[in-house]
Order: C-alpha cells, then structure tokens, then sequence
C-alpha cells in the first residue's frame, strides 16, 4: 500500500515538473497556454540544455552585468524544484 502512495506521488510531481517547465506560465502575463504550446518559438525559448543557463550566468557575473543574487536565487529554485525525485525515486526503489 505504501508503495502504490508513493508510485501516485511521483507521478503527480512528474506531471507537475513538467507543467511547471514546459507549459508557459498564464499567470506572469504570458500567452494563454494555448495559443503558445505548441509553437516553434516555444520549444526555441525552452531551455533543455543542462547547464546553459549556469554559464550564462557566470559569463554575465565575471563581466559585471548582473547581480549575484540572481543565480543564487535560480539554483536554489531549481534545487528545491528536483529534490522530491532525489527523495520519492530511492523510497520506491
């Protein structure tokens, strides 16, 4: 029983990630999610590069255009965004 709760649980947050990353976000004033999804530019925009946006970052910083805050607040984010999977996949397992 417990793990059929967690199998129900990873696949939820496994649709959620997904929704949260590919999806475009309506409420920060974005297309509505329809009229964009299934476009070129979308998937142009969509950063499935690992790492692309932390070399940015560090090219930006050592050139002075942004602020620190900035990608520590982005690798935190996608710290807490992935650690359930690091947490749900060893339980089921």
């Amino acid at each position: 029983m417990k793990n059929k709760i967690l199998n129900v649980i990873l696949i939820g947050y496994i649709i959620v990630l997904i929704w949260l990353l590919l999806v475009p976000n309506v409420f920060r004033g974005e297309q509505t999610w329809y009229s964009n999804v299934f476009s070129y530019q979308h998937f142009v925009d969509s950063n499935l590069i690992p790492f692309r946006t932390i070399i940015m970052y560090i090219y930006c910083l050592k050139n002075g255009n942004i602020n620190i805050d900035i990608p520590i607040k982005n690798v935190l984010a996608n710290f807490f965004m992935f650690m359930p999977i690091t947490i749900l996949i060893p339980t089921i397992l």
